[in-house]
């Protein structure tokens, strides 16, 4: 298939034109170059390619005029955008124009192989759709479950990040399926034959992450019998999905850049490094821009981990999607159970504070409650929701947690007499990241300390 696949090269870099030309004549491509956009577009006009690969900022046109010029000559052409520096602006022109893949620089010759052939096959997969008549099902795989425009809007997304290798962050509130899309990219990626490795950042303690992350060898640490593999260095050739990343030390968002940049990294107490190849998909229901401006997450990480973005909405705002995820969780989890149209019209209604996941806890509780009824009235479905509303120790998913962790630093600062160091350590947060969770919950430090102050003010 190689031999008789044509690809055109745009590139104004002579050397990376070569680079890229080097690594795909050792597959046997067909291969022409091109180094501006006038020049590539007369070579389209004499010859259709099975394959584009083009720069996306070039002196005077630039690579969305040469995707523009490609997609009105020929709908089977496979294109891969290559950038340094992605724009949203421009990131958004080029999935309405629906490319295959992105690849961001720099990038290694493998990441390079991964998108041409990941980019090669959608269209060998469409074209066979095409050629039977029938609509590409290879959303079936995707996990998504819904027919809104976010649905729809999303799915794409999944897809050309799939196609490419590129860090990919997806940005949302608690429960909008964050794990389930990374789970979607990978197992429609280059690297779906690999294991996917995740990794809970906010679940490690900070003194444990390197150590975690990059492993260690025998004698580093007290306790260090033996060397140990980090989970970056088991997840070679795979996807590793880094959950809730704004929670990582400064020291560990160092090392983890320079794994990015160039695939190299250090075991704790070792001087020697090693090489790993990786795609890391990373989440956060916090706003990384603003931690930036805070100090509590590294400027040159945030810009090389969103070399792509997905963006995730509250349930409230696709709530035509609800029906649809109810029947999945009643089929997954409960089969031969039905909900009433009166008792769906009320869940479609409800708020959802805690998103997909308190909808999925929900109907589950509701099952229990109603396991003599093989049809789920409306009388069942609000009185779970009402008593859900009102005991204290089962409240709705996001409602418990708040309760949950005031509660908890509520008591750490009493424990520390407000002393917010003192209590990052203990619970093994990030001084930044402690002081902003306060703040999102309006617990004040100083009122603890005032207290204690009163207090010793008072005994002496």
């Amino acid at each position: 298939m190689q031999r008789n696949t044509r690809v055109l090269v745009v590139d104004d870099e002579l050397s990376m034109r070569e680079i890229i030309q080097s690594a795909l004549d050792k597959e046997g491509f067909q291969l022409s170059t091109a180094g501006d956009v006038p020049n590539a577009c007369c070579m389209a006009e004499k010859e259709e390619y099975d394959l584009v690969l083009t720069d996306l900022n070039m002196p005077g046109s630039n690579g969305i005029e040469l995707v523009r010029f490609i997609k009105e000559k020929s709908l089977t052409t496979s294109i891969i955008v290559i950038t340094a520096f992605p724009d949203n602006e421009k990131v958004r022109q080029l999935q309405e124009l629906e490319i295959d893949s992105f690849i961001i620089k720099p990038f290694s010759l493998k990441q390079l192989r991964y998108s041409v052939f990941g980019a090669l096959e959608k269209r060998k997969t469409l074209a066979r759709n095409r050629e039977m008549g029938t609509v590409a099902e290879s959303n079936s795989d995707l996990g998504l479950v819904g027919v809104s425009p976010y649905i729809k809007k999303l799915r794409t997304e999944i897809l050309l990040m799939a196609a490419g290798d590129f860090p990919v962050c997806i940005q949302g509130e608690s429960g909008t399926g964050k794990e389930i899309i990374a789970h979607a990219i990978h197992n429609n990626s280059g690297r779906r034959n690999e294991t996917m490795i995740t990794i809970n950042c906010g679940a490690i303690p900070h003194h444990l992450e390197e150590s975690e992350f990059f492993g260690y060898v025998k004698g580093a640490f007290t306790g260090a019998h033996s060397s140990k593999q980090g989970v970056l260095e088991s997840a070679n050739d795979s996807t590793v999905f880094l959950d809730e990343i704004g929670e990582l030390s400064l020291s560990v968002q160092a090392k983890l850049l320079r794994v990015l940049d160039v695939g190299e990294f250090v075991r704790v107490g070792d001087v020697s490094p090693r090489n790993v190849d990786i795609r890391i998909v990373s989440a956060t229901n916090r706003n990384l821009e603003n931690m930036v401006d805070d100090g509590g997450f590294r400027k040159d990480l945030f810009y090389r981990l969103k070399g792509a973005v997905i963006g995730t909405l509250p349930l409230a705002k696709h709530r035509e999607d609800i029906p649809y995820l109810v029947r999945h969780f009643l089929n997954t989890y409960h089969h031969g159970k039905h909900i009433t149209p009166d008792a769906m019209s009320f869940l479609s209604n409800y708020k959802w504070p805690g998103n997909i996941r308190e909808l999925k806890h929900m109907v589950n509780l509701i099952c229990t409650k109603g396991r003599d009824q093989k049809r789920i009235n409306s009388s069942t479905v609000k009185s779970v929701l009402k008593l859900e509303k009102t005991t204290g120790g089962n409240l709705p998913y996001a409602a418990a947690r708040t309760e949950f962790e005031k509660k908890y630093f509520t008591t750490m600062l009493e424990k520390h007499e407000g002393n917010v160091s003192h209590v990052a350590r203990e619970v093994g947060m990030h001084r930044p990241n402690l002081i902003r969770k306060l703040k999102e919950l309006e617990i004040s430090p100083d009122n603890f300390r005032i207290a204690h102050a009163e207090a010793r003010s008072a005994k002496s």
